[in-house]
């Protein structure tokens, strides 16, 4: 099953950025899907996360998002529109966030 996701800080920038597109008279379609430049399977992430935290991924995760459908969002639009990700994937993202909690040393 695929999965999406967003830094906040991209989630953010993506708004500004399209914001500003608009105030300054550029062409803003009526769609983007904000997304990371990486839809990965839960599976995956979960045991990027494990690893990252040195612990082991032994229980199956079980997920109401099971229900729904798998899909891999495209976020090319967003990406023609000029908009560079901040946190390109979940590793960058979770990485941070990791980081912030103080789960990770620092970034030097």
């Amino acid at each position: 099953m695929y999965t999406n996701r967003i830094h906040r800080d991209d989630c953010a920038g993506v708004l500004a950025h399209l914001i500003e597109r608009a105030l300054a008279g550029e062409a803003v379609d009526d769609l983007y899907l904000a997304s990371d430049c990486e839809p990965a399977p839960l599976h995956e992430v979960m045991s990027w996360l494990a690893q990252q935290l040195k612990v082991e991924a032994t229980e199956t995760i079980q997920s109401p998002l099971r229900r729904r459908a798998s899909k891999r969002c495209k976020n090319a639009r967003l990406l023609a529109s000029g908009y560079e990700f901040c946190y390109p994937s979940y590793r960058e993202g979770y990485a941070q966030v990791l980081r912030e909690g103080g789960f990770l040393p620092a970034k030097v």
